[in-house]
């Protein structure tokens, strides 16, 4: 998927800058969607601006991306997205959600990403919300079980209760024998 689909060439900024232009920036209530069309202009609107951008990985610049190439990623990652995220095939993706997967895939420092995640789980004066934490990691957890990592890493009610509780369970490896 990452070849016909160059989702690592681009930059959180875009991504978080687009989101701006659509309006979407402010928007924090899970409820709020997008439907396919909507997300389909959006990832489109993203990869439009990749030409002239560096390769992180070759160092080169990649050959401007025509009309079609940016169609086919677009649609792509669309579907992809769709399958991780819209599990009840509704026709709509949350905005919350998108941002969340398209933070995690996208090229950045991971200090940057951190920064980015954390304002989208707390208050303007950066106290944690447990609300969009629960959501948070409900959305997150979707991306590995998409790619067949779902015994790994899934998601269970008791997941964010235990990061947030306090409590810690040590686990003594000479115990496991």
């Amino acid at each position: 998927m990452s070849r016909p689909v160059p989702v690592g060439m681009i930059d959180l900024w875009r991504v978080v800058d687009t989101f701006r232009d659509f309006g979407l920036h402010q928007i924090t209530e899970n409820s709020a969607t997008l439907d396919y069309a909507s997300t389909g202009r959006l990832l489109a609107r993203i990869y439009s601006h990749l030409s002239g951008v560096v390769d992180p990985n070759s160092g080169k610049v990649p050959r401007t991306l025509d009309v079609t190439a940016v169609q086919l990623a677009t649609e792509l990652l669309l579907g992809w997205l769709a399958y991780a995220l819209d599990i009840c095939s509704t026709g709509r993706l949350t905005v919350t959600g998108l941002k969340v997967a398209l933070s995690v895939l996208t090229n950045a420092k991971p200090a940057e990403k951190f920064r980015y995640h954390f304002t989208l789980l707390s208050d303007p004066s950066g106290a944690l919300i447990p609300a969009k934490f629960e959501a948070y990691l409900q959305d997150l957890l979707k991306l590995p079980v998409s790619v067949f990592e779902g015994p790994n890493f899934f998601y269970t009610p008791q997941a964010s209760q235990a990061l947030l509780s306090g409590t810690e369970n040590i686990l003594d490896l000479g115990e496991a024998k």
